[in-house]
């Protein structure tokens, strides 16, 4: 039954992972289109470590022998909850704002309200 699990919820997190890392894909190809902004990129480093750190701790489920619909759905959670947080990071435009800082800083209790969460 883990494997199972292990499927879905590897398949949000290498979601995750790639979000972010198209985000720095597009930093480094365009670096004059936006105004990168430091704090950004230190949170953007910090979920990468944190999708693949939560990646790595999940597979202490691997002895859980019975699986019970509130763990399936806490362990989906958090693989969403992840996902959603390294999508707030790297909007698909940024047109309305000055550039990353702005960025940020309008979606921070968005962000830090995920990351409580989390």
């Amino acid at each position: 039954m883990f494997e199972y699990v292990a499927a879905l919820t590897s398949i949000i997190v290498g979601l995750s992972i790639a979000h972010l890392l198209q985000g720095v894909t597009k930093l480094i190809q365009n670096p004059g289109q936006t105004k990168i902004y430091w704090v950004h990129l230190v949170w953007v480093s910090n979920m990468f470590f944190t999708a693949v750190y939560w990646w790595w701790w999940e597979f202490q489920f691997s002895v859980v022998e019975t699986w019970t619909l509130q763990l399936y759905l806490f362990v989906i959670f958090y693989a969403v909850l992840i996902y959603l947080i390294c999508a707030l990071l790297f909007p698909s435009s940024l047109e309305s704002y000055t550039g990353f800082e702005d960025y940020f800083l309008s979606r921070r209790r968005w962000l830090f309200g995920g990351l409580v969460v989390f």
